[in-house]
């Protein structure tokens, strides 16, 4: 009998079983050392937050995260290994190393060895439908592309809603019914609207959405009581990818300056503007760093000056405020900092505790980087004011892709409610949340869905008092750009474009 067959087989599967057991242990034999975890929080640590090995998994890490590192300190062994870059990710690489091979090395063997092999999915009980308090309207817009809004604005004076629709080029007036009232062509894609007593002071990030190392962003204000949106006042050009600008009298002289967010790609800057003699413009940049997203201007120490408090959601999160000293000076006080893996995307100041002192409400869920995965982090949080001036967390609510919340006294008893919204939401999930009501209970928050869930790609939310009966309603605009679940791929792209929510509550 020939033994030579079976024993061969035998030896091969000896040999693959003894591979499965022993691989994971050659694997793990790496045990990461302090000088290894002081030595990733220098580099990992040198222009934002830490960021922990644990809140991503292994495989992101390993597959898109860390490269991109590399990437940015320029470790040519790595940059060699990687797929054509762009323009965007080639102007990333610095002229000269900022680490060495071997300590890359070992800064990757750390983040490996301790990143695990899935996030923890948190735990949240189906939520409720929100019935009779808000009345859904459709908008009825008109437009030849699938429509795409990048902005969306409730106007109480006029009692209408801008809607700004960067695909087809037009910015709506709505009314309260979601009904065309006037429609302006020939639009840029708008990223934010202030009202003005001149106008509308108009911030376009370029001429899209996406990213661009170029500035194609300008501010202008525009009268749309005319026939025309052209009608309009151009202020700055030549911003890079701007979000926000903010018109506000900061040195007492009755004049009023412009606040520009530049969120760009890599460059960009936070920058106070004051008006010269000669109509133009004099910029004071507070922050040259690229990434502001979005700033308020209060008197925060009661000085009688306001002070700008901002959010950078780009690289280095932070949320600082910039206190005004007189004479056009400005001291800056970083008051929290989050890891870039957090995605911040909006925050604003409201009393949500009740204690008259000014707390922030804040979002993170930017998913669009190197890291989409859903993240337990993600999600709406109150910071509430202690009377020292610090901040500690009083409510995180759990929400993939949160992009923007606002607060209001939607229900009329006193205190602060909460509505957000998510972009980067889970859009697979059995009980989608992509737009929730956090109605205050006593300094409690109970969450409940409201109308319009699922029915749009949520990334423009905005709440006053549309129709004029004395509470907020909700406007929302729907950006259903990019990747798509299956499933909502024909409704998104046939749905409204925008809902209003008409509060109810009596």
């Amino acid at each position: 009998m020939n033994y030579r067959k079976p024993l061969l087989l035998l030896l091969s599967a000896l040999a693959f079983w003894l591979f499965v057991i022993c691989f994971p242990a050659c694997q793990s034999s790496y045990q990461p050392t302090e000088a290894d975890a002081q030595l990733a929080q220098k580099h990992c640590g040198s222009c934002h937050q830490y960021a922990d090995p644990t809140l991503l998994t292994r495989e992101i890490w390993e597959e898109s995260v860390l490269p991109y590192m590399a990437l940015r300190m320029g470790v040519k062994s790595e940059i060699a290994e990687m797929d054509s870059l762009n323009e965007l990710e080639l102007a990333l690489e610095p002229p000269k190393a900022l680490i060495s091979e071997e300590d890359w090395q070992r800064v990757k063997n750390f983040y490996l060895a301790l990143a695990p092999e899935r996030l923890e999915t948190p735990k949240i009980p189906p939520l409720e439908m929100l019935r009779g308090q808000f009345d859904l309207k459709r908008a009825q817009l008109f437009s030849q592309k699938m429509t795409n809004i990048s902005c969306v604005k409730i106007d109480p004076k006029r009692n209408v809603v801008y809607a700004c629709d960067d695909a087809n080029g037009e910015i709506w007036m709505l009314t309260p019914g979601g009904f065309p009232k006037k429609n302006f062509g020939n639009q840029l894609a708008v990223s934010d609207i202030e009202l003005t007593q001149k106008g509308l002071l108009v911030t376009y990030i370029g001429n899209s959405v996406g990213m661009t190392m170029h500035p194609n962003g300008f501010n202008q204000l525009v009268n749309v009581d005319g026939g025309s949106a052209q009608n309009a006042s151009l202020l700055l050009t030549k911003l890079y990818r701007p979000t926000q600008t903010l018109s506000v009298d900061l040195n007492g002289d009755g004049k009023k300056e412009l606040v520009t967010c530049e969120y760009g790609v890599d460059t960009g800057t936070f920058s106070v503007w004051y008006p010269t003699s000669d109509s133009t413009y004099r910029q004071k940049v507070l922050s040259p760093t690229a990434g502001a997203i979005r700033a308020e201007a209060v008197d925060w120490d009661q000085d009688g000056r306001r002070d700008l408090m901002v959010l950078f959601a780009q690289g280095d999160e932070r949320i600082v405020l910039y206190r005004n000293l007189g004479n056009d000076e400005f001291e800056e006080k970083i008051l929290m900092r989050f890891p870039p893996v957090y995605g911040s995307s909006y925050f604003e100041l409201a009393d949500l505790d009740g204690d008259k002192r000014l707390d922030i409400l804040y979002t993170c869920g930017d998913n669009a980087d190197y890291s989409q995965i859903m993240k337990p982090y993600h999600g709406v949080y109150a910071f509430v004011q202690k009377e020292d001036g610090t901040f500690r967390q009083k409510f995180h609510f759990p929400m993939d892709g949160a992009y923007k919340a606002v607060a209001r006294d939607f229900d009329k008893d006193g205190d602060q409610d909460i509505v957000a919204i998510a972009y980067f939401g889970n859009y697979d999930s059995q009980t989608p949340n992509d737009l929730v009501y956090l109605q205050n209970r006593e300094g409690k928050f109970a969450p409940h869905l409201l109308p319009g869930i699922n029915r749009g790609r949520w990334m423009c939310l905005d709440a006053a008092d549309l129709d004029g009966d004395g509470d907020d309603d909700i406007a929302l605009g729907s950006h259903p750009v990019g990747l798509m679940p299956g499933g909502a791929r024909t409704d998104w792209a046939t749905g409204p474009g925008v809902i209003i929510l008409l509060n109810e509550h009596k």
